[in-house]
């Protein structure tokens, strides 16, 4: 592509987006973009990238699934629902810090201990929810480290429903969130 006069632009610059008559006049033709040239204020961002309404619809109805899980369970266990601040957990309740989950399938064991690693070691305990596609918030099961569950309660785990998954990198204590709203002290 040649510019005014026949000069070559350089690839990078032709690559970078498109350009008005000023912004090719103060180009410098020494074959490397300039550094002054703010090429993201001439484009425009696109809302939806993938033109498919049948896609669209599919994500839109999937966000908005996952935003009422954590709604619900913001409410069921007294807490508040901190999804729209963009952490890596979706409800602070119960002194903890939980990533809710609703998906058709329980996550592998390796894939829970990776999303509680994920919300990054704190003051309050993390944890992950996880209820079945079309279950009620009140089925689904919480997913704790057992090591800092021990660290905070001692042996002291639920009567009913308790369960210890080994995995390669942890043990995880899963329980009943009727259980884990009970012994953090919510009523």
């Amino acid at each position: 592509m040649t510019g005014d006069g026949g000069r070559l632009i350089p690839q990078a610059i032709v690559d970078a987006g498109p350009f008005d008559a000023d912004d090719l006049a103060s180009l410098s033709w020494d074959g490397a973009a300039p550094a002054t040239l703010n090429v993201t204020t001439r484009r425009r961002w696109q809302r939806n990238p993938n033109p498919d309404p049948i896609i669209a619809n599919r994500n839109k109805r999937n966000r908005q699934r996952g935003n009422r899980t954590s709604h619900d369970l913001a409410a069921y266990l007294g807490g508040r629902n901190v999804e729209a601040l963009k952490e890596p957990w979706d409800v602070e309740a119960c002194g903890a810090r939980i990533q809710s989950k609703r998906l058709a399938q329980r996550p592998s064991v390796n894939a829970i201990v990776g999303l509680i690693e994920y919300i990054g070691a704190g003051p309050a305990l993390r944890a992950l929810y996880w209820v079945g596609a079309g279950q009620r918030v009140a089925s689904g099961r919480v997913y704790v480290l057992l090591e800092e569950w021990v660290g905070e309660h001692g042996w002291l785990a639920p009567e009913d429903g308790a369960v210890v998954h080994v995995s390669r990198f942890a043990y995880v204590l899963e329980m009943p969130v009727a259980a884990f709203r009970d012994l953090r002290g919510v009523a």
